[in-house]
């Protein structure tokens, strides 16, 4: 499996596929590549100037290695909606060095169990934490 980052940019408040890191030998800072999508879908190396963009101004968020029910990839970070029952965010657990999911809300009263064939079907990405904040309110 292809190691796939995004950065979400705090400043900016914008998503960005990773490119590259650089000045892995420097103590700090690290140099992060951002790839920029236009609007016509194509992709280009962010500009920069190779000392504006530093792991300080990022959040890394990386790929799962799973697909949600329409193939989208699932990065730690995304919302799923669950079996339209609830909703989850992807997260990194540490302890275990394992992908988990933690509860964010709950769209109806019912259950559901993972993992299972049913989960993999019915999961779609709906957003993420920090484009859909939204999603994290319960009154949404």
């Amino acid at each position: 499996m292809t190691l796939k980052v995004r950065a979400w940019h705090k400043k900016e408040k914008k998503m960005y596929k990773v490119f590259g890191l650089s000045g892995l030998d420097s103590q700090p800072p690290l140099f992060v590549d951002l790839i920029e999508t236009r609007p016509d879908g194509a992709e280009i190396i962010k500009e920069n100037d190779k000392s504006s963009i530093t792991l300080d101004d990022v959040i890394l968020m990386f790929f799962t290695g799973l697909k949600d029910s329409k193939g989208k990839e699932i990065y730690e970070g995304d919302l799923l909606q669950v079996e339209d029952i609830r909703i989850v965010k992807v997260v990194w657990h540490q302890p275990s060095g394992s992908w988990d999911t933690n509860f964010v809300k709950q769209l109806r009263d019912e259950t559901y169990s993972l993992p299972n064939q049913s989960w993999r079907r019915s999961t779609e990405i709906i957003g993420n934490l920090y484009e859909d904040k939204e999603l994290l309110h319960e009154n949404n």
